[in-house]
């Protein structure tokens, strides 16, 4: 059964014409390894890495990203001196021509060495790894820092640790509007992966399947078939998700999510904060496809002041039957700071009533985006059981 697409509003329906695409991996272990319990932050860290390692022609040091910014917005704003920065080859000496002249290639690669001195890479802006893994908003919100990853998100929910040769491993990728084209590269990090081994045992494996959200395979072997590389619209999605909700739903914390409200994070789930990361999601998915909408409202009145041009999208709360929360802590080590840390969010389930359409929808989608904090580690991840 497809629902009706007349039923969704026009307001709604720009904001749910997010373009991606669910990939299914299935990777088959080469020996008998020991894998993190949390493989999510492994994989994405893992693709990083391997994506560096495959394209970068400098010295693949990228540095801690906001490190990278300060000094680079110091040298903006002349704090670090231009001779100082740049020695001889300093705009107006003869090494480089004023006016906007080019440096000679001796020069270049002086300057080449001395941003990498400063943590800077000259080839930032063109980077297939910062297009891929900080990939860039058209519309900036004004919550968002510049390097938030928004593109991707990673889900694994296989806990084993100790596993034989042969055991197959199975995950999902999801990306996101304009990181859809790059599949090849994504491909060729995990098959480098494989190779390299994933997590800190630096287990092998072999990539034997990818499958589409519908199940067919895209690659299968050694064949890939771009054919059943067909992304699709959030919207798509909701018309395929709705028929199966109705006002009675329980969401059900695949991974723990990390919720704030009012500068705190939560403890217990609540659903009002529930589909406002929904929402808030959703608002910084269409800023990255550059769809120019206003944030969707939740559990709020519309202003009298509110016209066409202006008017917010407004979704009311459902009441709470019952939650059930556990604190999850998940170590990592981020490679990008050379440090282990923790991650803090809530895992459990959500039973909710008197469920508008509207609510629904918000609901469906934050199925595929996944919400709160850490998403692209694969934080956030829930499912609808319809309880009716």
């Amino acid at each position: 059964m497809i629902y009706e697409s007349s039923r969704i509003s026009k307001d709604l329906s720009e904001r749910l014409s997010v373009r991606f695409m669910k990939l299914r991996f299935t990777l088959q272990m080469l020996e008998d390894a020991h894998l993190p319990r949390y493989k999510n932050s492994a994989l994405r860290g893992g693709m990083g890495q391997m994506l560096i390692a495959g394209n970068c022609i400098l010295d693949r040091r990228c540095g801690d990203r906001q490190k990278q910014k300060a000094k680079k917005a110091d040298i903006d704003e002349q704090i670090v001196p231009a001779n100082d920065f740049f020695g001889d080859e300093a705009p107006g000496n003869n090494g480089i021509k004023e006016g906007g002249g080019s440096a000679s290639g001796e020069n270049a690669q002086k300057i080449c060495r001395k941003l990498a001195t400063y943590n800077l890479c000259p080839y930032e802006e063109e980077c297939i790894v910062r297009r891929l893994m900080y990939a860039k908003f058209r519309i900036q919100p004004p919550f968002a820092s510049e390097g938030d990853s928004i593109g991707y998100s990673v889900f694994c929910p296989d806990y084993n640790e100790d596993v034989p040769a042969g055991y197959l491993l199975r995950f999902e990728l999801t990306l996101f509007g304009r990181l859809l084209v790059h599949l090849n590269p994504i491909l060729q990090a995990f098959h480098a992966l494989g190779q390299a081994g994933l997590g800190a045992e630096h287990a092998r494996f072999r990539i034997v399947a990818i499958e589409n959200s519908r199940r067919e395979p895209i690659l299968d072997g050694t064949n890939i078939y771009l054919s059943r590389y067909v992304p699709e619209t959030l919207e798509s999605y909701v018309l395929r998700r709705l028929p199966h909700l109705s006002e009675k739903l329980t969401l059900r914390f695949r991974t723990p999510a990390t919720l704030k409200h009012e500068r705190e994070f939560l403890e217990h789930f609540d659903p009002e904060v529930i589909l406002s990361a929904c929402a808030r999601r959703l608002y910084m998915l269409d800023c990255f496809e550059g769809i120019d909408q206003p944030q969707v409202a939740v559990g709020e009145v519309m202003d009298e002041g509110e016209n066409e041009e202006n008017r917010v999208l407004h979704i009311p709360v459902p009441r709470l039957v019952s939650e059930t929360s556990i604190h999850t802590i998940i170590p990592r080590y981020s490679s990008t700071q050379s440090t282990r840390i923790n991650l803090h969010g809530i895992r459990g389930g959500v039973e909710l009533a008197e469920v508008s359409e509207e609510t629904r929808i918000l609901l469906a989608v934050g199925e595929v985006m996944q919400i709160g904090k850490n998403v692209s580690m694969g934080f956030g991840k829930y499912n609808i059981v319809d309880t009716k």
